[in-house]
């Protein structure tokens, strides 16, 4: 059944990537732990533990959550006629939709007591300010390429390079010429990769 509002604490042990397309609904997304991306135009905006980042509806976006990361998303459906913010940014979270968020990804509530807690959330979203800052953080990610990891921490190249091997696979680049271009030919260094941020093979 689909809800007006819904919740969703999402766990991610490897790395889990969405394609680029425009949002059905308007989210509010907030990281517990790891490090989530949330690629908006050029830019990639990287989100810390404690970081919240706003979606509005009908929004170009991708999203990358890294390996060992958990996050909320509160969903809103684009049918209600609420004044939410339309702009993507960073926000502050007021101190009530914190300690709602908090309880939700903590512990286990009914179903009415769910509703009504969203219900306080969806008026306070409505007052929110998302601003977008490119921190210097983002600015890396932002300017990653394969053959130019900029300042990035090794386990975050990796992340990006297999999020790379992933995308030109699903294009239908042989795998072959995966591993010569990304994996300086090294099979076996592919396949380990891969196995050890999706969990999976290519």
């Amino acid at each position: 059944m689909n809800y007006a509002i819904e919740y969703y604490l999402k766990q991610h042990a490897f790395l889990h990537s969405t394609p680029r397309k425009k949002s059905l609904k308007h989210s509010l997304l907030t990281i517990h732990t790891g490090m989530v991306l949330v690629r908006l135009g050029k830019y990639e905006y990287a989100l810390e533990q404690g970081d919240s980042f706003w979606i509005p509806f009908d929004c170009l976006v991708s999203v990358t959550f890294f390996p060992d990361t958990t996050a909320s998303a509160i969903e809103f459906s684009a049918r209600l006629v609420d004044s939410f913010p339309s702009q993507s940014g960073f926000i502050e979270l007021p101190e009530v939709t914190s300690a709602i968020i908090s309880k939700l990804a903590r512990q286990q509530v009914s179903g009415s007591q769910k509703k009504a807690l969203l219900g306080v959330v969806r008026h306070e979203v409505c007052e929110l300010k998302p601003e977008l800052i490119l921190g210097q953080l983002s600015q890396c990610f932002s300017e990653w390429t394969p053959e130019q990891p900029v300042s990035l921490c090794k386990e975050m190249h990796i992340a990006l390079l297999v999020r790379e091997a992933k995308k030109q696979r699903l294009s239908g680049k042989k795998q072959e010429k995966i591993v010569e271009e990304l994996f300086h030919n090294s099979k076996e260094n592919f396949e380990h990769l891969c196995q050890l941020v999706l969990g999976t093979e290519l």
